[in-house]
């Protein structure tokens, strides 16, 4: 048994390999020819509810919602997890797992390099497409090397013009020593960051140069161009590299937000699952598809789903806040705690005062909350991210709260460098990532006064007794460690 106040582990594992059918909600077949095994897998048949007998299936776990932004573009990953490694799925080994492994490599090689693409290139920067000379078919050792000579022509040349520095991905596509290369013949890809066409293309003196202008799909960005230059065929193998000063798409893990009611409404919603997704991102984004997944030997499901920016809604790629603009409206925020229990798990009854000024008159709004089975910090961070989900617009935001830890994690960077140090041996870092995000999200500028007591404490906790013994709250949660 663990001990009493120990934080619960909860194990990834490779839940897209795990949950490999695809949960066809809408098959594409005539209705004639349509069977129950088109639709769902055999473990759930004659089943009065399919999806209710496979979420009950699934025992001791949480919903896990795993979050990938890339510049403008968010990929959501919904599946469930479990805190002890005996329950946590693994794949089936069979004699074709090696080819499975080699897939799946490939597979996320090429994710990652859509992630890459749509985090640091946009429209007008140059696609361009490199090939050799006819009778030459250099090695792959001798055209790493070829590529690698034309960047530094193409760094040269950007500094001598006072250009920003290069950014790239380039792919080489090659065959292999020993095949024939007659049909597919060593050539290169790469994209790098707007320039002179003419001047990008005349730097390559092994043979041909053929250039584009990107032009990014609206929802999907230069996934398709990604998908092209990586594509996976028979004879041609593919290697990539990229310039070190891109910037890496932003990683979100929450345990704590959905549960299992909300991934069966989901997988039951049908068409109406694009609004259960954009309001998991509190409306900020635009929906443009998804897709579920089931085990034939794991209950629950996997959800995978897309969306992009609503316009006006600002993503910051090195995830830090966007600048404070003029006309930014400005808030005060004031909270107040009283604590029952113990200090690794109390109950925090609370007050928040949203207080604006508008043409010289102040303006307030009261809420009231209770957070159970919390310690007083992790306590301030739920109210933290709970404060942030009231605004709608962005806002410079002042939060006066009694948390020492929260004012120093936010108005000295230090969550920021946590987060860029990979959270190593920090607590709490599931609320600290989402309390980032959703600044980011939200374009947020927030700054915190660590306080006991504010101009409206001796008011509020007046009011806060009284709800407190009427047990009138507008949020109300248990946190879920």
């Amino acid at each position: 048994m663990a001990k009493e106040g120990k934080k619960s582990r909860w194990y990834q594992y490779s839940f897209e390999d795990v949950y490999g059918k695809e949960w066809k909600t809408k098959p594409q077949v005539p209705h004639a020819q349509l069977t129950l095994d088109d639709i769902y897998d055999s473990s759930v048949l004659g089943q009065a509810d399919p999806v209710k007998a496979k979420m009950d299936y699934i025992r001791k776990c949480r919903i896990c919602e795993k979050t990938i932004i890339s510049g403008n573009f968010v990929e959501c990953n919904i599946y469930p997890v479990w805190n002890t490694r005996k329950d946590t799925p693994k794949t089936k080994k069979s004699r074709e797992s090696r080819e499975a492994q080699k897939n799946l490599n490939n597979k996320n090689a090429q994710l990652t390099v859509i992630r890459l693409l749509n985090t640091n290139f946009v429209k007008g920067d140059l696609l361009i497409t490199l090939t050799y000379k006819d009778g030459y078919y250099p090695t792959l050792e001798r055209a790493r090397k070829d590529i690698n000579n034309y960047i530094k022509a193409l760094k040269r040349e950007r500094k001598k013009q006072g250009l920003d520095e290069l950014k790239y991905i380039y792919v080489i596509e090659y065959v292999p020593e020993g095949e024939d290369t007659k049909k597919v013949r060593i050539h290169h890809h790469i994209i790098i960051n707007a320039m002179d066409r003419d001047v990008a293309e005349s730097k390559w003196k092994f043979g041909r140069s053929e250039s584009k202008i990107a032009q990014p799909d609206e929802d999907f960005g230069l996934e398709g161009y990604g998908r092209y230059i990586t594509k996976q065929e028979k004879r041609s193998h593919h290697r990539w590299a990229s310039s070190r000063n891109l910037k890496r798409p932003i990683e979100r893990v929450n345990t704590t937000t959905l549960t299992k009611k909300k991934m069966y409404d989901m997988v039951k919603s049908g068409d109406d699952i694009s609004s259960i997704f954009e309001k998991i991102y509190k409306n900020k984004f635009t929906y443009t598809g998804s897709k579920i997944f089931y085990s034939d030997y794991v209950g629950g499901f996997y959800i995978y789903g897309t969306l992009k920016t609503k316009k006006g809604v600002v993503v910051m790629e090195n995830r830090e806040v966007a600048p404070v603009q003029p006309d930014l409206p400005k808030s005060r925020v004031f909270v107040d705690m009283t604590w029952t229990g113990s200090i690794r798990c109390g109950i925090a009854n609370f007050s928040v005062v949203f207080e604006t000024i508008v043409n010289g008159k102040t303006y307030t709004v009261e809420k009231y909350g209770k957070i159970s089975g919390t310690t007083k910090h992790r306590a301030a961070l739920l109210i933290a991210d709970y404060v942030l989900s009231q605004f709608t617009k962005r806002s410079d935001i002042e939060l006066h709260i009694d948390d020492a830890l929260l004012a120093a994690g936010i108005n000295d960077g230090r969550f920021r460098a946590q987060r860029e140090s990979g959270y190593k041996g920090i607590k709490n870092l599931e609320l600290i990532d989402g309390l980032l995000a959703d600044m980011a999200l939200g374009g947020h500028i927030v700054s915190v006064v660590d306080e006991k007591k504010n101009e409206y404490s001796e008011a509020e906790f007046i009011q806060l007794r009284k709800r407190i013994a009427n047990m009138q709250y507008d949020f109300e949660m248990e946190d879920r460690r």
